[in-house]
């Protein structure tokens, strides 16, 4: 069987299915916080990230504005991770994916207006309707908080819909002089880090150490 650009992005997507279905099943039944499932996930990448950069560096000559540019795509990709994950702790998966993942609509739009590409009748279709299954998702089931006021995690999914396709978009500039393997520990070491500083507490490491099963 020939694999074709079709074909992995479609296996992607299967991936991407079952690890989101399992980081909802561990942000809220094996976890007893979304921190506490940030720690030990951080400490994952940041050694995934540590060891990219021993193996692989960065190639010489690469301008500093690609690198930097990297870092950003990190950075923002990271920020839409954490918004996913803490929207897992309050809805369900099936609400939520749909939601986020239509993010390659505003990749479509953002290549289209900043790095010249363009797109037939087909696909401008495409986007229509993804954009409104999205929108008709994200208007059923929302949550009232702890207040009994409606929270607009709609409007963070979508958010983070973009902020997916930021990552996307700046990280395909940043491959102009990058190779995949430095942008992925990259992207780890910046993902990492912001993990391990936003979950690192006394509270935190004393709640991993007394699990047990959780639910």
């Amino acid at each position: 069987m020939i694999i074709t650009w079709v074909n992995a992005a479609l296996l992607s997507a299967a991936i991407m299915a079952v690890v989101n279905i399992l980081d909802s099943h561990f942000v809220t039944r094996r976890f007893p916080s979304l921190r506490a499932f940030l720690l030990p996930v951080g400490t994952i990448h940041l050694f995934y990230g540590v060891t990219g950069a021993l193996l692989f560096g960065v190639p010489a000559g690469v301008d500093g504005s690609i690198v930097a540019v990297a870092v950003l795509s990190s950075a923002v990709r990271t920020v839409a991770v954490i918004i996913l994950l803490d929207s897992l702790c309050h809805r369900e998966v099936s609400r939520v994916v749909p939601v986020v993942y239509t993010y390659p609509m505003f990749v479509a739009l953002m290549a289209f207006f900043f790095l010249g590409e363009r797109l037939g009748l087909s696909q401008w279709i495409a986007v229509v309707v993804v954009a409104s299954g999205a929108v008709f998702i994200a208007s059923f089931g929302q949550q009232p908080s702890l207040g009994g006021v409606e929270r607009p995690r709609s409007l963070l999914l979508f958010l983070a819909s973009v902020l997916f396709a930021v990552a996307d978009v700046t990280g395909k500039y940043s491959l102009s002089q990058l190779g995949f393997w430095q942008l992925f520990w990259i992207g780890a070491l910046v993902m990492g880090m912001t993990f391990v500083v936003a979950a690192l507490r006394r509270s935190v490491v004393r709640a991993i150490t007394s699990m047990h099963g959780y639910r």
